[in-house]
């Protein structure tokens, strides 16, 4: 009986939700990783503009290779053996980051609800819930998201609305203290640790509904999550103060700390962490759904299924091993920065000039035909 994950079929409005969705949760884990204080959102809307080449290039490929996915694009460009190579490496980038998630999310429960409560216990009861998105497939997981991505835009529209009385909005200044280079090398983080990972999503590419327009779906998702990023940001920062952003670990869950709903003394702080939950399972599922989809490829087609409780197993060991402590956590950022723009930027761009060329061939060789 062929595969559920081969039958879904994804609308744009569930792609937009999924990549929305996936740029919130790294957002909420790299986010410090940003810096540049005061100055963070305009770092973010840099960021944009220098992840924006890639996201068209991404939607081009899906556009010059329909029906293809990542690892199908690989091995039309760059041939079976090196596109096999490049998958395994592509596979140890999804894990590594669902890893990361996973270690994150866990910290963040066991450090500010369940002091008492084992953090393996944790991280695998957040796994046991990836696992089940990552098998139900790719419209499970877009309903889910955009579901999630509403609650949490809701969420932080609330929180912003009800934190007014608490903020003060000189905690915002001074504005522009950066200089050039400064405020250049925040967006590059911002674009490399946040929508650089939009390289996943073509992973779920071949089942893209045909009508949805992936130049659309990458640049509104992109933008969608950039003005999200700022308004919470900016939220937080006018509540906490920046020398209080710079010193707690969970900035937006502190901010909600000193928040109450409506004058009744409702404390919305658990707000914060579902929100976090809920987008990061997200974001690890399609983390365990792409490195599922090349081990299969790899392996021969292996049945899905099967495999994703052990891919959750290993993510699992390199989640405890790869990040013992809090220091080993919260120093990766500077690891990625070293060695994701190879597998965000270069081979894309590679994929794609070579799928250019194939293309410009193939319509020369179709055009003297027809002569």
């Amino acid at each position: 009986m062929e595969n559920k994950l081969s039958l879904d079929r994804l609308s744009l409005r569930g792609g937009v939700a999924i990549l929305l969705v996936f740029y919130m949760s790294s957002y909420n884990v790299f986010g410090h990783a940003i810096g540049l204080a005061s100055d963070r959102w305009i770092g973010l809307g840099i960021g944009l503009v220098m992840a924006t080449p890639l996201l068209l290039i991404l939607a081009r490929l899906i556009r010059l290779l329909p029906g293809m996915d990542l690892f199908d694009m690989l091995e039309y460009a760059f041939g079976r053996v090196l596109g096999t190579v490049i998958t395994v490496l592509y596979c140890a980038y999804f894990i590594a980051m669902a890893a990361l998630a996973g270690r994150y999310h866990g910290e963040f429960l066991r450090l500010t609800t369940l002091p008492n409560t084992p953090l393996i216990v944790l991280i695998v009861a957040l796994f046991a819930v990836c696992v089940y998105l990552a098998k139900s497939g790719a419209i499970t997981l877009g309903k889910w998201s955009i579901l999630v991505a509403a609650l949490a835009v809701i969420s932080a529209v609330t929180m912003a609305i009800f934190g007014i009385p608490a903020m003060g909005f000189n905690h915002l200044l001074p504005l522009g203290v950066h200089s050039g280079q400064g405020l250049l090398w925040g967006g590059y983080r911002s674009a490399v640790l946040g929508l650089g990972n939009a390289i996943i999503l073509l992973t779920l590419a071949g089942r893209l509904d045909r009508k949805a327009n992936p130049y659309g779906l990458f640049m509104f998702s992109a933008a969608l999550a950039i003005a999200f990023f700022a308004l919470t940001f900016l939220r937080d920062l006018a509540v906490l103060g920046q020398g209080s952003m710079d010193t707690f670990l969970f900035p937006a869950y502190r901010a909600a700390g000193v928040l109450g709903m409506g004058g009744l003394g409702v404390r919305i702080e658990v707000f914060v962490l579902l929100m976090a939950l809920l987008t990061g399972a997200a974001k690890i599922a399609l983390c365990l759904m792409a490195t599922v989809k090349g081990v299969s490829r790899i392996g021969g087609r292996l049945d899905r299924n099967f495999l994703a409780p052990l891919v959750a197993a290993l993510a699992l060991i390199l989640a405890m091993s790869l990040f013992p402590n809090l220091t080993a956590l919260f120093a990766f950022p500077g690891v990625y920065l070293r060695y994701a723009p190879v597998l965000q930027v270069g081979i894309p761009v590679l994929m794609w000039l070579i799928a250019e060329g194939k293309a410009k061939k193939y319509r020369h060789i179709n055009s003297d035909k027809n002569d």
